[in-house]
């Protein structure tokens, strides 16, 4: 009886050693292509983090959202100061929700069960050019050059034109958000998202007139007009003046009425950027929220959100015109979002483009 049971024993050891073995086979090489790829992943108590090619991704689950919420709730906080709680968790920067009101941070998560982001920083040339960077060095360059701008400010004398003094780069966040509402708060009604964008100006570009945003999902219908928070913008930017001085400024918020829409394809729209006047400013941040629905939200399919931006300045002082063409393409299915504020004679326009891909499932 004891040979029985010591053969038994030794064959359950010898499988799960097998087992343990092909585990820690598999493991390898899972690690060896993301290692091979470029690919980083990091899992906290309820954000995975993926990063690669300095594109990173940030996801909150339906599970993992209720999670935190129900840890939250028993906290001696707010309802804002819990919204505020989960932008950190997600990785958004202390300036990004200093720059939105109390109203579109609390509709942030408002009846969302999943919210996802990704997010890009970008070097922007003289010329326009573009280029995809790092985290760390995109923020060390705008450290080093607002320690410059500070230092300009506090050396300078009235009028040796300090506020005129630049960096040959800009530098640009551009972020995506794609939140999941519960279906329970649409009336039952399956596949509707709330669609965030933040344009973030790290290093402002010195020349700037009016700029256009947009953002357009194919194979998503936008909410209908004058629907409940449906649509919404806002510009805000902080300046230090000539004694050193840092003051923020919020420009009058854009509701439904001075978007443009294109029902099927999606939101765009316009805003004419700060002057300097007798400050530098040293930040801007546009932020976008608009609503819409999978067009087929009984299906798995999966969709991508496309953001773009334009930025126009002038070798002359011209007003320019904005024009967009939220189109889905020649195939009607992958395309791209095209939005362009035309050039006229002295105007040139600059145009950075960034998309996000995710997956649908219907609860």
């Amino acid at each position: 009886m004891k040979h029985k049971i010591f053969k038994s024993l030794f064959a359950f050891i010898l499988i799960c050693s097998i087992f343990s073995l092909n585990l820690f086979s598999v493991g390898a090489v899972y690690q060896k292509y993301l290692d091979a790829n470029g690919i980083e992943i990091t899992k906290t108590k309820y954000v995975t983090t993926v990063e690669q090619n300095n594109v990173i991704r940030r996801t909150i689950s339906e599970s993992s959202m209720k999670s935190l919420k129900n840890s939250l709730s028993k906290q001696a906080l707010s309802q804002h100061e819990q919204n505020i709680e989960i932008m950190k968790t997600l990785g958004f920067e202390e300036k990004t929700i200093e720059g939105m009101t109390a109203e579109s941070i609390d509709l942030l998560f408002e009846d969302v069960v999943s919210f996802e982001t990704q997010t890009v920083y970008m070097i922007v040339k003289e010329d326009g050019s573009t280029s995809i960077i790092g985290e760390d060095e995109c923020l060390a360059a705008t450290e080093a050059y607002n320690a410059a701008v500070s230092t300009a400010a506090t050396t300078s004398s009235d009028n040796d034109g300090w506020g005129n003094w630049t960096d040959e780069n800009g530098a640009l966040r551009m972020t995506i958000s794609c939140a999941y509402i519960d279906p329970a708060s649409m009336n039952g009604q399956k596949g509707w998202y709330y669609f965030h964008t933040w344009y973030e100006w790290l290093i402002v570009p010195n020349y700037r007139l009016t700029d256009g945003m947009a953002i357009a999902v194919p194979g998503c219908s936008w909410d209908t007009w004058g629907a409940y928070d449906a649509y919404y913008s806002s510009m805000y930017y902080n300046a230090t003046d000539i004694n050193g001085n840092n003051a923020s400024y919020d420009a009058t918020p854009k509701t439904t009425d001075d978007l443009t829409i294109t029902p099927d394809t999606g939101v765009y729209y316009s805003w004419k950027m700060s002057e300097d006047g007798s400050n530098t400013i040293t930040y801007i941040q546009f932020y976008i929220h608009a609503r819409g629905q999978m067009l087929y939200p009984e299906q798995s399919m999966g969709v991508t959100a496309y953001i773009s931006y334009v930025h126009t300045y002038a070798w002359l002082s011209i007003n320019p015109t904005l024009e967009a063409n939220l189109g889905w393409g020649n195939n009607g299915v992958t395309g791209g979002i095209y939005l362009k504020l035309n050039p006229t004679i002295g105007l040139r326009a600059n145009e950075f483009h960034y998309n996000l891909h995710f997956q649908y499932n219907p609860n």
